[in-house]
């Protein structure tokens, strides 16, 4: 499939080297609001994650799979925020989750409209971003999502067994030095996969064009390094902004998760940006595939 080029933007040459694609990037960076669409994806964010925790936890409840998921939920929290930050916001998300799953099956239900809800904004903002308009009716993407959900779902089912299982061959082989190691190597590798894994998949499968595997792999990759930057800093920041805590109290975790979202978000927006510049190749031409 061929490009098709904006009518409003003519004239301008194709690109190259470091310094044309840099230039390309903010160009579109500016084009496309990333950083207002990033904002506003937080508190799409904040309003989701409650019922979004609460449709996973019960199904993962039902499979008897649950606690396994909280302790790595809650695990990456404290790795994220630090000891104090990071108790708080544990302590947010278990009072939370407890009172939503509390309401019912049917308030369950309807909860998972809110996912959906938060997958179409996702799904609207990254299409923005490759400047590809939707397809199909509403209907049969609301569909696709449930579809997505439930494989999402499925495949944290499946990380969990394949985690349980390796920790019981880890506690009968724990005399091996060579297995401490492994577990190190791979408690910093998986993260990193996963998050990888998940760009890449975003970057794939959500905008509605073919989209090339290397422009595609390059954007994951920087995506991938910048989340790692962003937690790694995130860490230090948290650790010695004591001073917010002692003025704002509480709420100085509210603010710290706002920040850590709205970062998170411009982070995965660039990537897609980058992802889309080298597929294009022009500079300031809009374009759809």
């Amino acid at each position: 499939m061929g490009l098709e080029h904006s009518k409003k933007k003519k004239g301008k040459k194709a690109f190259s080297g470091t310094s044309g694609y840099v230039r390309s990037f903010f160009e579109q960076l500016n084009e496309d609001s990333a950083v207002i669409l990033s904002n506003g994806m937080v508190y799409s964010t904040l309003i989701a994650i409650v019922p979004c925790l609460a449709v996973i936890y019960a199904v993962l409840n039902t499979l008897g799979m649950l606690e396994p998921v909280v302790v790595v939920i809650e695990d990456a929290i404290m790795r994220t925020f630090g000891e104090g930050t990071g108790d708080t916001l544990v302590g947010y998300i278990r009072s939370f989750t407890a009172n939503a799953m509390g309401l019912g099956v049917l308030s369950i239900l309807s909860f998972g409209l809110t996912f959906v809800l938060l997958i179409d904004k996702i799904y609207t903002v990254v299409n923005k971003i490759w400047h590809s308009p939707p397809k199909g009716k509403i209907v049969t993407r609301y569909l696709k999502y449930i579809a997505v959900i439930i494989l999402g779902i499925a495949g944290i089912a499946l990380f969990v067994f394949l985690a349980s299982r390796f920790n019981t061959i880890a506690v009968r082989l724990r005399n091996l030095p060579e297995l401490s190691v492994f577990e190190k190597v791979m408690g910093k590798i998986v993260p990193i996969a996963a998050v990888f894994g998940i760009l890449l998949a975003m970057i794939y499968l959500i905008p509605n064009c073919r989209v090339r595997r290397k422009s595609g792999f390059i954007g994951a990759v920087f995506g991938t390094v910048g989340i790692a930057i962003l937690i790694d800093v995130f860490r230090v920041v948290v650790k010695y902004s004591v001073r917010y805590s002692l003025i704002y109290g509480s709420l100085a975790t509210l603010l710290f998760f706002f920040m850590f979202l709205s970062y998170l978000w411009k982070i995965v927006f660039a990537s897609m940006i980058i992802a889309y510049v080298h597929q294009a190749k022009t500079v300031g031409v809009e374009y759809k595939i």
